[in-house]
């Protein structure tokens, strides 16, 4: 009965390598026998918090979609699992993941053709944001955080004094006024 309320891979939450490292240390510091009593918790974007246990020498979640816990695991095991079962690496098995591939091969027009609709897939399997596929296939900090500006820039609705402009919004479309 208890067994139940884990779902063994159907679901799974991935969280930062680092993060997932000191949550690990935190549970190996205890003893064996009381690391079953290890509670956390884990916030999601909107500032939601969900229980987080230690069973089965696992970290799992309480998941809210699926209302069982799910496993949790760092984004470079779910980075690989990702790899393993890629177009990209049965067309081209001498890279060692994404951006390796992305590096070898992004003057191949092809390749850059394939990978855009694999991560357009992906995006719309698991329901991520462009930021969050960014995480997903790997990119640098550097490069997520340009782009994090990039939407900041594009978003902005006041003026340069701090003023917010007024805006007309329509069915259909946002239009600037003057005044």
């Amino acid at each position: 009965m208890a067994s139940e309320k884990f779902n063994t891979r159907e679901y799974g939450i991935s969280i930062d390598d680092e993060e997932y490292e000191d949550l690990m240390a935190q549970v190996m510091k205890l003893k064996p026998r009381k690391r079953k009593n290890f509670k956390g918790f884990l916030t999601d974007k909107w500032g939601v918090k969900t229980r987080l246990i230690y069973r089965k020498n696992a970290l799992w979640n309480y998941c809210l979609f699926t209302k069982k816990f799910c496993i949790v695991e760092p984004f470079s095991t779910t980075r690989n699992d990702a790899w393993k079962d890629s177009k990209i690496k049965k067309l081209y098995p001498n890279c060692d993941g994404f951006i390796d591939a992305v590096v070898k091969h992004h003057t191949d027009k092809e390749f850059m053709e394939l990978f855009e609709s694999v991560v357009e897939e992906t995006t719309r399997k698991n329901k991520l944001t462009e930021i969050g596929a960014m995480l997903y296939f790997g990119f640098r900090d550097e490069t997520i955080e340009n782009a994090l500006q990039k939407h900041k820039d594009q978003t902005h609705t006041g003026n340069a004094d701090g003023r917010a402009r007024k805006v007309k919004v329509t069915k259909n479309m946002v239009m600037n006024t003057t005044r």
